[in-house]
């Protein structure tokens, strides 16, 4: 399967990377700089540019995907947590969010399942129930367990989905995560058939 992958500079974004490709999947990586990574990621990739803060990703990057893992946002390590730092990260997300869902949108015709492990809920415009994705939350080590709790809940009551935790440390959770992202595309696969 072609895959779509955000935030593959990032740790989980390597280690899920190294891993899907072991599992025999072709990648296409979005990054703000592709000659910068062009060879310095782990695994191979076609890597495409996109500032995920000016607009949708470029129309080439969703050829023959079939599945998106958005794990794109600004670095949580990059400073101190003060009120500016903290909205510039939500602002990332909701933004970087909103163009990806754009993108495929308008040249995602073949794209059966997003995870998004970037997102925050206003990103959807409320329609986050109505989507056939899974719902992640990422970079959860900087949060307190109080905190990842009652973000989890709050997203798995506005998507009646299960919400899965990833850590960016350790990488914890990306292999369920990976489990039913593949559960989800051949359950769409499925459909289609049906449909067709």
């Amino acid at each position: 399967m072609k895959i779509l992958l955000t935030g593959a500079t990032g740790f989980v974004g390597q280690e899920l990377g190294l891993h899907l490709v072991r599992q025999g999947h072709e990648l296409h990586v979005l990054t703000r700089s592709p000659s910068k990574y062009q060879g310095l990621l782990p695994f191979p990739a076609r890597l495409f540019a996109w500032d995920a803060d000016r607009g949708a990703p470029p129309a080439e990057a969703f050829e023959g995907v079939e599945a998106v893992v958005h794990l794109a946002g600004e670095s949580i390590a990059g400073g101190r947590w003060n009120p500016a730092r903290k909205q510039s990260i939500l602002d990332s997300r909701v933004r970087g969010t909103r163009n990806l869902v754009r993108g495929i949108r308008e040249h995602g015709a073949g794209v059966r399942a997003l995870v998004s492990a970037s997102a925050e809920l206003r990103a959807y415009g409320g329609t986050l129930a109505r989507k056939k994705e899974l719902v992640a939350l990422n970079k959860t080590d900087a949060m307190t367990p109080g905190d990842i709790e009652a973000k989890r809940a709050k997203l798995a009551k506005a998507s009646r989905k299960t919400v899965h935790i990833l850590s960016g440390v350790s990488g914890a959770g990306v292999q369920p995560l990976l489990h039913e992202l593949m559960k989800l595309v051949d359950r769409q696969r499925d459909d289609s058939k049906d449909a067709a």
